[in-house]
């Protein structure tokens, strides 16, 4: 992961709102204001994005 201090961890899966079939998983909301995540589908790369943002695109799955 980038070195970039955690803040909190979230460890849960989410998904893009209005779009079930589009998953996350979601590491953590850092220092530096942006949340890390990987798509579950298994392609591509750790991305982020701004706390806010993320919470607005993305609710979690409840297990």
């Amino acid at each position: 992961m980038v070195q970039v201090r955690i803040t909190k961890r979230l460890e849960h899966f989410y998904h893009l709102v209005g779009r079930p079939d589009i998953q996350v998983f979601a590491y953590a909301e850092c220092a530096d204001g942006n949340v890390y995540y990987q798509h579950t589908d298994g392609w591509g790369e750790l991305e982020w994005q701004p706390v806010r943002e993320f919470y607005g695109d993305f609710e979690r799955i409840r297990d």
